[in-house]
């Protein structure tokens, strides 16, 4: 049984096999990235298999090939059950179909591993309301209001430590919610470059508008030279990214105002 501290990195090859499937995935080769990803997932069970082994069974699932999906979910619950992801993600697939008692014992056990898992607290919370808990539901859900608040006071509070600031980017970055987005643009403006570079990274994943908006905005801003380069490669891979993903333009570097002649 595999814990988060005995989980070794992947194999040379798990890695490669891995990259390789995430790259066709995102150029939308996904029957192929299929048989990449199962490739990913051979040998011992390491971080990368059992990452490789997630996006294989979620990826079924999205296919409604549900007759494979299932029983990836329930040996990766057999191999893996210690992981916190592992609980998060089956307990999203159970949701899915409907298996509320499945989901909300996969649900409960991520949070037993990882307290501040806020995608695991927001869905149980919508889980136990469907299934008729109503108190346990608005316990869940306040719960999940209440540490959103926090992490999002702890990015924008400039007493707290650097590496906790990250920290709370990282947790925000895991769920779906504009004040999430709101507090990671506000952290583009960080003083410490490292925060700043954090936020950019995650913001580039967002789909919202602004994220990307505010990105551009950053790039042209970012003072340390280094950062700038860095800001500005971010900057396009998420404008490659909402290229690929819509037809409708998204913005572009903004210029620096022309100083005025005197």
């Amino acid at each position: 049984m595999v814990t988060p501290d005995t989980l070794g990195p992947g194999t040379p090859s798990q890695v490669q096999w891995l990259n390789l499937a995430t790259s066709m995935f995102n150029e939308g080769k996904v029957r192929e990235a299929e048989d990449v990803y199962a490739k990913a997932a051979e040998g011992p069970v390491t971080g990368t298999s059992i990452s490789a082994r997630l996006a294989l069974a979620d990826l079924w699932a999205s296919r409604g090939a549900h007759d494979k999906a299932g029983p990836a979910f329930e040996l990766l619950l057999t191999d893996a059950r210690l992981i916190a992801e592992v609980q998060l993600v089956a307990g999203r697939y159970f949701a899915t179909q409907g298996k509320d008692a499945s989901a909300r014992h996969a649900l409960e056990a991520a949070l037993v591993l990882q307290p501040d898992l806020l995608p695991a607290l927001s869905l149980l919370g919508i889980v136990q309301a469907r299934s008729g808990r109503a108190t346990e539901a608005a316990q869940t859900l306040a719960k999940y209001e209440a540490r959103l608040e926090r992490f999002v006071r702890a990015v924008t509070d400039m007493t707290t430590a650097p590496g906790d600031r990250i920290e709370a980017i990282k947790l925000l970055s895991t769920v779906v919610d504009e004040r999430c987005v709101t507090a990671m643009v506000r952290a583009l403006r960080d003083p410490v470059p490292h925060v700043r570079l954090v936020a950019a990274q995650f913001l580039a994943e967002e789909d919202d508008p602004t994220a990307l908006t505010a990105l551009s905005e950053a790039a042209l801003a970012e003072a340390d030279p280094e950062s700038r380069i860095a800001m500005a490669l971010i900057f396009k891979r998420a404008r490659d990214r909402a290229v690929a993903e819509t037809a409708a333009p998204p913005p572009s570097m903004p210029r620096p105002a022309a100083s005025s002649a005197r």
